[in-house]
């Protein structure tokens, strides 16, 4: 959402007259300050995403948001947070409104956010939790676990066909732990048959 009217927005993409034939020698940096600069005269934006990276500093706090396969990055100065609202957490789904600047030293696109509040819990905290009830109410988080040995009988491992990983492994154990037994079971890992496959050989 944009406060203001659209038009300035799609005026601001139309080509100048001759515009093909008079193309202006500029570095990039500076054509995408002065695209943001014109954007910025539209006054403040909202958007709306999923939290991610969220660090906070002296001079602010910065994060990631995520929206539909696109994300911007977020910061949210000391100034303006002793002025607004800033209650975002990791994984969680907010809204921030803000202006979009041109953060010289990354030479990204930025949202300089005014304030920034969740609206709730984004899609992989929501699956994160959905998925760990699922396995509370089978009771596979309450069952006694089985101590692990301090080293295995055999080391069983499934890889690829012809997968370069296996010398690796040879290489690494052959190293360490000279002659210890190791039993690889080549299976194709892609493809509709795959986890058919991966479940016989670890059967």
């Amino acid at each position: 959402m944009v406060d203001g009217c659209g038009e300035g927005l799609l005026s601001l993409f139309e080509p100048e007259e001759d515009f093909a034939d008079r193309p202006r020698r500029v570095t990039l940096v500076r054509l995408a300050r002065e695209v943001i600069e014109r954007l910025n005269s539209i006054g403040r934006v909202e958007v709306e995403g999923e939290v991610h990276g969220v660090k906070a500093y002296a001079s602010g706090t910065s994060f990631t948001l995520r929206e539909r396969g696109s994300r911007i990055s977020v910061w949210w100065s000391a100034g303006a947070r002793n002025q607004g609202e800033c209650r975002v957490r990791e994984g969680e789904q907010a809204r921030v409104v803000g202006r979009l600047i041109w953060a010289h030293d990354r030479g990204s696109l930025q949202l300089a956010a005014e304030q920034a509040l969740p609206t709730g819990a984004g899609a992989v905290a929501e699956l994160i939790a959905e998925a760990r009830e699922k396995l509370r109410t089978a009771g596979l988080l309450d069952r006694p676990r089985r101590p692990l040995p301090v080293l295995p009988r055999l080391v069983g491992v499934i890889v690829g066909r012809e997968a370069a990983v296996k010398r690796d492994i040879e290489s690494v154990v052959a190293q360490r732990w000279p002659g210890y037994p190791l039993r690889f079971e080549e299976v194709g890992v892609s493809g509709p048959a795959a986890p058919q496959a991966i479940a016989e050989a670890l059967a």
